[in-house]
């Protein structure tokens, strides 16, 4: 999922800042450092990717098709960039119990709220009124509550260690920031310093046999090339595709000349003709992002 604006007037996005106040006395000669949890609202909005889902039967696919469905999100946002805002969050799960409850929300949520985790949060996607009325505005020192709970706040949930690897990878860092119920992290990127955004570059389809593709113009300029061959993910450049949003990952010489080479199968998966503009992400490299610009 893509929300390309997650928070306005009427519906803020919450969360709670994670910051650190320190303490010294002179007189015990002794210091401390607690963790305070704040609560936020922004009402400007930011981009926010969602969850994946993958059928049981295609995970541990050679193919790696969660990781192709993650970045293919990027993709369409570097696509489509004005509509997105600046920034784009990501809100990872935390470590939860068993039967799903939240260590946090029963240590702190539940006490202002009288709800269970289950009840706030679905409540909170359509009403978030409850929050800004009944939370506390004052900064709440996490050295207050239980030490098992202190230890949940900020963490990655074991089912979604592989994504925030995967964030980390393309240039995404931990918002020092949480989720307001449950303590799971943000990470958070400015979208153009996304790698998988900042290498999308616009081509020209040519087939497969490498035949320069329609619609280049005889002494136009320079034009973008991805040199190197490897594995792209391609997809159409406009909205409002016949059938939707498609994108397909080829094993090939990427953009050369402003065109690349698509096989038959993959123009017709992507319902495009030859001389068709796609945007291509080149996949290969991305274990070590390049530096940013600047």
């Amino acid at each position: 999922m893509i929300f390309a604006r997650h928070g306005s007037m009427r519906a803020p996005h919450v969360f709670f800042d994670v910051l650190e106040d320190e303490r010294y006395s002179e007189t015990l000669d002794r210091h401390f450092n607690h963790r305070v949890l704040r609560i936020g609202y922004n009402y400007t909005g930011k981009t926010e990717i969602g969850g994946l889902v993958v059928r049981p039967e295609s995970r541990g696919h050679p193919e790696q098709l969660g990781k192709l469905l993650s970045h293919v999100r990027f993709l369409y946002i570097a696509l489509h960039r004005a509509i997105f805002c600046e920034e784009v969050l990501s809100e990872l799960m935390p470590p939860l119990e068993a039967d799903g409850t939240s260590l946090l929300w029963e240590a702190l949520g539940r006490k202002f709220t009288g709800l269970s985790y289950q009840e706030a949060d679905r409540l909170s996607r359509s009403n978030k009124e409850f929050i800004r009325t009944l939370f506390p505005e004052v900064p709440l020192y996490a050295s207050l509550l239980p030490p098992h709970v202190q230890a949940v706040i900020g963490q990655v949930g074991p089912k979604t260690r592989g994504v925030e690897k995967m964030l980390r990878r393309i240039g995404f860092d931990y918002a020092h920031r949480i989720d307001p119920f449950d303590g799971g992290p943000h990470f958070h990127a400015r979208i153009d310093d996304v790698v998988l955004v900042r290498r999308m570059v616009r081509a020209r389809v040519a087939p497969a046999s490498g035949a320069p593709a329609a619609g280049r113009k005889p002494g136009a300029g320079p034009v973008p090339t991805i040199g190197r061959a490897g594995r792209h993910l391609v997809a159409p450049s406009t909205l409002g595709t016949p059938g939707g949003f498609r994108a397909v990952a080829v094993l090939g010489p990427g953009v050369e000349d402003g065109a690349i080479a698509l096989p038959d199968e993959a123009r017709r998966e992507l319902k495009v003709d030859v001389g068709s503009e796609v945007g291509v992400v080149p996949l290969d490299g991305l274990e070590t992002p390049p530096p940013h610009a600047g």
